[in-house]
C-alpha cells in the first residue's frame, strides 16, 4: 500500500471554542482515493504531526449544501476478504488522533489481525469554521414541541448526511465490512450515537457512547427512544451498545452554568452519571441489542474520552460479546378484531384533508376501536418514520384541529 498521512498542524481556533457545548458538563485497499490533506489541528506555533496511512478529504452534504472535513486512517495491513471494519467518530478535530493510536494500539495487539484492524473514520470540520459552533447544530436534535435554542437542533440533517452522503462515499472508496461498523461520540457526539440508534438502529452495527448529553432538552432522548423497539422489531437490526461516563461528571452541587453562555434546555438539572446509568439499563432490557455499561472512576467530562475509547474499541472487537436474536415482531395487535390501520406508506400518501377526515372517523367510533386503531397507526408511524418526520405529522394534526375548532380524543 501506497503510504499516505495526514500532517497536524492548525485547528485555527482556540481549544476552547472546541468546548463551547461541552463546557456547560461538569467535570487497504483503496480506488478512486482522493489526493492526501494537510489537516490542520494543532497550535500553529508547533511542529506538524503526522499520522501515517491515512488521507482526508472535504465532503459535503446533499441535504443542507455544508461541507464537512473528513478524516480517513487506514490499517496498515492487506484487507482481509470480507474487507476492515470500520469505526466512524465525531469530533474528529479534536479526537480523531487519539482513536487512531487506540484502534492501531488493539490492532497491534492482536499481531495486526486484519480483522481485528478498523479503518478510523472522523467527521470534522474544514479550516474556516467554528469546530464548537458547528457540532452544536449537527450533534443536537430538534426538541419537538419544545423551543430549540438557536445555534442547534440539526443532528437529523447530519444524520442523513452520514447515511446518504458519508457512508456511501466511504464504502466506494475502501474495502469495508459493512457487517461489522462502529459509531463513536462524546458528550453531544454521543447523544447523536443516541439519536441514531433510536431513529435507525441498522445504521451501525455497534454504538459507542461516552458521557452522552442525556440532559439536552428536559431529557428529550426519553421520547424519542419509544420508537426503538419498534424499529428494532421491523428492521430486524441488531446491535451492541457500549455506555460510558467519568464518576467525576456528576457531583452533590454542580457549579452553576456559564453566565455568558445561553442556559440550554436541561442543562440546570443535569445528571449526567445518573442519566446514562438509567439509560443503559433501558437499553439492556431492548430485545436485539447487547448492552455493557462503565463507570470510570476517577474520569471527569473532559479526561474520560481516551478511556472510553479504548473500552469501546475493545467491546467492539470483542469476539465474547455476541448479536442476540433479532427481535421477535409485534405479534397481532387487532385485538381480534378486523380493524387495520393503514402503514406508514398509505398514511404518508394521503393529502392533509385525507389525514384530518380519517381522524375525525376514528374519534367518533367507540373507545375500545378507537384505542385499537390509534395504537396500530402510532406502532406503525413509530417503526416506519424518524421522531422528526413523525413529528410533522403531529404538527399537521395539531394545524388541523386548530384550523377547525376539533381536538384529538384520547
Amino acid at each position: 500500500m501506497a503510504s499516505k498521512q495526514i500532517r497536524i498542524r492548525n485547528f485555527g481556533v482556540s481549544l476552547a471554542s472546541l468546548a463551547f457545548a461541552a463546557a456547560l458538563v461538569p467535570g487497504c485497499a483503496q480506488t478512486g482515493a482522493a489526493p492526501v490533506s494537510t489537516v490542520e489541528v494543532a497550535s500553529a506555533s508547533l511542529p506538524a504531526v503526522e499520522i501515517a496511512s491515512s488521507e482526508s478529504f472535504t465532503l459535503s452534504s446533499s441535504r443542507t449544501g455544508r461541507t464537512y472535513q473528513i478524516f480517513v486512517a487506514l490499517p496498515e495491513v492487506e484487507a482481509p476478504e470480507a474487507g476492515f471494519p470500520i469505526i466512524y467518530m465525531t469530533d474528529a478535530n479534536i479526537r480523531f488522533g487519539a482513536m487512531v493510536d487506540i484502534a492501531r494500539a488493539q490492532a497491534r495487539g492482536t499481531r495486526n489481525d486484519p480483522n481485528q484492524s478498523a479503518i478510523v473514520v472522523g467527521i470534522g470540520y474544514p479550516e474556516g469554521v467554528n469546530p464548537g459552533r458547528a457540532r452544536a447544530v449537527d450533534l443536537t436534535p430538534a426538541l419537538g414541541d419544545m423551543p430549540t435554542p438557536e445555534g442547534f437542533g440539526e443532528a437529523t440533517d447530519f444524520l442523513h448526511f452520514v447515511l446518504e452522503d458519508l457512508k456511501p462515499d466511504i464504502e466506494a472508496r475502501y474495502r469495508v465490512d459493512t457487517d461489522r461498523e462502529a459509531l463513536f461520540g462524546h458528550s453531544f457526539g454521543g447523544l447523536f450515537a443516541l439519536h441514531t440508534l433510536f431513529n435507525q438502529p441498522d445504521a451501525f452495527n455497534a454504538y459507542l457512547v461516552s458521557s452522552p448529553s442525556i440532559w439536552w432538552g428536559e431529557r428529550f432522548m426519553h421520547e424519542v427512544r419509544e420508537r426503538l423497539l419498534p424499529r428494532l422489531q421491523t428492521t430486524g437490526a441488531q446491535a451492541k451498545v457500549f455506555m460510558s461516563v467519568g464518576e467525576l461528571e456528576q457531583v452533590d452541587n454542580p457549579p452553576p452554568p456559564p453566565t455568558n453562555q445561553p442556559l440550554l434546555p436541561g442543562v440546570a438539572d443535569r445528571t449526567q452519571v445518573d442519566d446514562a446509568i438509567e439509560m443503559s439499563a433501558f437499553l439492556s432490557e431492548v430485545p436485539g441489542l447487547v448492552t455493557r455499561f462503565h463507570l470510570f472512576s476517577d474520569e471527569s467530562h473532559g479526561s474520560v474520552p481516551p478511556a472510553a475509547m479504548s473500552r469501546g474499541v475493545a467491546y467492539f472487537f470483542d469476539p465474547n460479546v455476541v448479536l442476540p436474536e433479532p427481535a421477535a415482531p409485534p405479534g397481532d395487535m387487532t385485538g381480534g378484531t378486523d380493524i387495520v390501520a393503514p402503514t406508514v406508506e398509505a398514511y404518508l400518501a394521503m393529502t392533509p384533508a385525507e389525514r384530518y377526515a380519517l381522524r375525525l372517523e376514528v374519534r367518533s367510533w367507540p373507545d375500545e376501536p378507537r384505542r385499537i386503531f390509534l395504537r396500530q397507526l402510532k406502532y406503525n408511524l413509530d417503526a416506519g418514520l424518524w421522531y422528526d418526520d413523525h413529528h410533522v405529522l403531529h404538527t399537521e394534526r395539531n394545524a388541523m384541529d386548530a384550523a377547525h375548532g376539533t381536538r384529538p380524543i384520547e
